[in-house]
């Protein structure tokens, strides 16, 4: 008798959990997103909060260039509620992973879309800065023909550092707000708040660059590798 009770509460307090995990996953209501490169990470994982699962498809130290996804980076994606990626630029690699999804649902955010790019970037030698710059809006589609080649304005060889411009990662953010709203209404304020808010910090630094550039004597940037603040050297002159 004392076996079929301690029975019997077992599976009532295992049900009880379940029902409560299930209930806080509801809640929680989370869109899982999966991104390329880490700053598309960090400004994913701030709009998206609590509400989102927010992973990072490179590991540290790789060339996103040449990256080349395996199966279960793949299969990542495949599951994922969003994928977000900075573009033909920075990634070539991501148009053959998009044929190959299989999910319906996914959302797919071009982080680059609608973005006046550099180019004629090369990563292994210098590059000519255009100091006029475009600050244009544009209209957004967050649907999962953001990644194609026909709405596309550049080229593979564009310089994909967009995000160094702290204006232009503001409609990066704006960009990536929609996208989570989009996956998930029910979140939209929430998405929206967080957007806005971090987009205030990304407006007040611009704002404390540019009145930090205007007192130097020197503005030249001397760097290794291949040349990154292309947008930051476009925007402070």
């Amino acid at each position: 008798m004392k076996k079929i009770v301690l029975i019997t509460v077992f599976i009532m307090l295992s049900v009880i959990t379940v029902w409560g995990r299930g209930a806080q996953e509801e809640e929680a209501a989370e869109v899982r997103a999966v991104t390329t490169i880490f700053p598309l990470y960090d400004f994913s994982r701030i709009i998206g909060g609590e509400r989102a699962d927010v992973s990072l498809l490179l590991p540290p130290g790789v060339e996103a260039h040449s990256y080349e996804p395996t199966p279960r980076d793949i299969m990542r994606i495949n599951q994922a509620d969003m994928f977000i990626y900075a573009g033909e630029a920075m990634e070539p690699w991501v148009e053959r992973v998009i044929r190959s999804l299989t999910n319906p649902n996914i959302i797919i955010i071009d982080a680059s879309k609608h973005l006046d790019l550099i180019e004629g970037h090369n990563h292994h030698d210098d590059h000519h800065i255009d100091s006029h710059h475009h600050d244009d809006d544009h209209h957004h589609d967050s649907h999962q023909n953001d990644h194609d080649h026909d709405v596309h304005h550049h080229h593979g060889d564009a310089d994909p550092h967009f995000w160094t411009d702290p204006l232009i990662a503001v409609k990066v953010v704006e960009h990536i707000a929609r996208g989570f709203i989009e996956s998930d209404s029910n979140g939209s304020e929430y998405y929206r708040t967080n957007a806005e808010q971090y987009s205030q910090q990304l407006r007040q630094l611009h704002e404390t660059i540019a009145s930090t550039v205007e007192t130097l004597r020197v503005r030249s940037i001397i760097y290794g590798g291949h040349f990154a603040f292309g947008y930051f050297a476009q925007r402070y002159g």
